[in-house]
């Protein structure tokens, strides 16, 4: 199966974009993947908080570097 690079690009950069315009201020495009991040020592956290709110789920994913 051939998977054009250029579809990715584009949707990584618009994913990107849209959470830098909703105030997300440390974004970052991984070139190369997640892999290549922490191999290179780049520093990352990952913390997921799930709540309920008036009966649903709700899902907080906070990602720093």
């Amino acid at each position: 199966m051939a998977i054009n690079p250029a579809f990715f690009l584009t949707n990584a950069t618009r994913v990107i974009f849209a959470l830098k315009w909703a105030g997300v201020e440390n974004v970052y495009f991984m070139n190369g993947g997640f892999e290549k991040w922490a191999d290179e020592k780049r520093p990352f956290a990952i913390q997921v908080t799930l709540q309920v709110v008036y009966g649903l789920l709700k899902g907080l994913y906070l990602i720093t570097s």
